[in-house]
């Protein structure tokens, strides 16, 4: 059905028209009040949220006279209200936050996040983090000159200090939301230019005294927690500031959450980033911290009395999820991190998680297989090399017919495996599934 423009449309946007020129002629008859000025901003902001009435807004002129106002007006509030409809702005549309640069405020702005101010916190971090997308901004010189990264380290500080002495009392609101955009224009500026990382190194023992203040969210992996492991993910850590083994342990357990709360769907996004960062602390642990996460993560013994992978166990779901065709950053991801929790041996990987799971990641990275390996397990223990389950567990438990569900999982698994294969070029081999479907062996 068609519908014409509302009345109440037009209306508002010569309302915004309206607004921007009073406050554009203010910029230089200094007539209105301060108290005035933040009414009619507060106006502005409210209409501009709509993008049908703010094509004024969005253009240079409209842009200009609220940097005029968010940057160059000594009135706090009236500079703080200017800032948000600036960031609304940038938020709604692109060209805005090229406004900005070319009209030459990007160092106001950086400059501008050095006040002691969680309003300007929370405002700038983000005018800052939306002008990282699709501008000419360019990042390296803006840090260089006007002191970002340690604008945003002691943004950080201030947050790790403030949740340590809270003594579980809830913070005010404001202090949460310019942490997530402050962790957020930390995530992007790394992210975007790796060399600036180390600008940032004294962000990691916060951001990890954050996340161990924090109540988890259920789901675990929303704000604030997901934007302190995103950062944390792009940060150098080194054996000085390895986290605790009982943060450690937080870690792996927001990951064993996730995995039960999210869909794998989901989880590509919501997981890939944790697991990136306990690759990097495994990488960098004490003896005892490596051997506290392979306990953990790796299969034990109680995992051995079944074929790996078809238990209840944390790392059963990985294993299983390491084979998932839905899946490509968390498949690869977790199959590294086992890999690197078995010294990059592939002996040692074989018998921590067996051949069936391994197989596939050793093919795609061209890692060989010792010859010995398929005969007997190398570690010297009586466990299935393929499988990883013990012989003794085998002979006294012998494997119940399966059912349509799980040979249609064992196929599914088989296709990905020697998709993989044929993808490395090193087997040149029919996949079994695609012969089964040829030859009518496969009901689907």
């Amino acid at each position: 059905m068609y519908s014409r423009p509302s009345q109440n449309s037009a209306q508002d946007k010569a309302k915004v028209d309206e607004l921007l020129t009073q406050l554009t002629a203010d910029l230089q008859d200094e007539k209105l009040t301060a108290a005035q000025r933040k009414n009619l901003l507060e106006q502005l902001k409210v209409l501009g949220r709509n993008p049908a009435n703010s094509d004024s807004i969005f253009a240079k002129k409209g842009i200009e006279t609220l940097c005029e106002y968010g940057f160059d007006v000594a009135e706090l509030d009236v500079s703080q209200e200017a800032l948000r409809c600036l960031a609304n702005a940038m938020l709604l549309q692109e060209a805005p936050r090229q406004h900005l640069l070319d009209l030459g405020y990007r160092d106001k702005a950086a400059q501008r996040l050095r006040n002691n101010d969680r309003d300007d916190e929370f405002l700038v971090s983000r005018i800052i983090f939306l002008l990282t997308y699709k501008t000419t901004v360019d990042l390296e010189d803006l840090v260089e000159k006007n002191e970002l990264a340690s604008s945003i380290s002691r943004n950080i500080a201030g947050h790790a200090d403030r949740l340590s002495d809270s003594a579980g009392q809830p913070a005010h609101p404001m202090d949460d939301m310019a942490l997530v955009e402050s962790l957020k224009l930390l995530f992007n500026v790394t992210a975007k230019k790796p060399e600036l990382i180390a600008r940032f190194a004294s962000c990691v023992p916060d951001l990890f005294s954050i996340l161990s203040h924090q109540k988890l969210p259920v789901p675990s992996l929303q704000v604030p927690v997901n934007s302190i492991i995103s950062a944390l993910m792009n940060m150098h850590i080194t054996k000085e500031t390895c986290p605790t083994e009982t943060l450690t342990k937080q870690l792996i357990n927001i990951l064993d959450l996730s995995i039960e709360a999210y869909p794998e769907t989901q989880l590509e996004l919501a997981a890939t980033p944790l697991l990136t960062l306990l690759r990097k602390i495994q990488a960098v642990a004490s003896q005892d911290g490596r051997k506290h996460i392979q306990s953990l993560l790796l299969p034990n013994e109680q995992d051995r009395a079944k074929p790996l992978g078809q238990g209840d166990s944390l790392s059963s779901r990985l294993l299983r999820l390491s084979i998932s065709p839905s899946l490509n950053e968390v498949r690869e991801s977790i199959s590294a991190l086992f890999f690197e929790l078995s010294d990059s041996d592939p002996t040692t990987f074989i018998h921590n998680i067996g051949y069936g799971y391994a197989a596939g990641f050793l093919s795609t990275h061209q890692i060989e297989v010792p010859e010995t390996m398929m005969r007997t397990d190398a570690q010297g223990a009586a466990v299935n090399p393929v499988t990883g389950q013990r012989l003794a567990a085998e002979s006294e438990n012998p494997e119940p017919e399966m059912t349509d569900e799980e040979k249609e999982c064992e196929a599914e698994r088989l296709f990905v495996l020697f998709e993989r294969l044929k993808a490395t070029g090193v087997v040149n081999v029919e996949n079994p599934v695609h012969q089964a479907m040829r030859e009518g062996r496969f009901d689907n």
